[in-house]
């Protein structure tokens, strides 16, 4: 009786984030708005493909909630994530997080952070958007 959709926000891509120095983080934007309107609940499914990733670094997946202005061209986006989820693991691994009561738009982003002394974070991963309704 609940209505969904699945919406991919990535294949499978390669990121390699190695060259980040020491303490330092990049984060790129994956899909800067999604609507999700309709929908109550959300969840991303992160399939892990490959990762090396050592000593303390970190990378981690974020649904952040939005909600663009037909007036202004500033983006309107939350602090806090809606959803998150760490890229760890062995492979093949699935990895989830979920959200209910979900904003008008999602925007999807991506943060690494390297270690102290510098390492390796390279992982591949495909991502979906599962939505729900209430």
């Amino acid at each position: 009786m609940d209505s969904g959709v699945i919406v991919t926000v990535t294949e499978k891509c390669q990121y390699d984030f190695s060259y980040l120095p020491a303490s330092q983080s990049e984060t790129i934007i994956l899909a800067r708005a999604v609507n999700v309107v309709p929908f109550y609940y959300a969840s991303l499914w992160v399939r892990l493909h490959a990762i090396r990733i050592g000593g303390s670094a970190t990378a981690t997946l974020i649904a952040r909630g939005t909600n663009p202005s037909k007036y202004d061209q500033e983006k309107f986006t939350l602090s806090s994530a809606g959803i998150s989820v760490n890229i760890t693991g062995t492979p093949p691994e699935l990895l989830t997080g979920s959200q209910s009561a979900i904003p008008p738009f999602y925007q999807i982003e991506l943060t690494a952070t390297q270690a102290n002394p510098a390492t390796q974070i390279y992982f591949e991963i495909s991502i979906d958007l599962l939505l729900r309704a209430a």
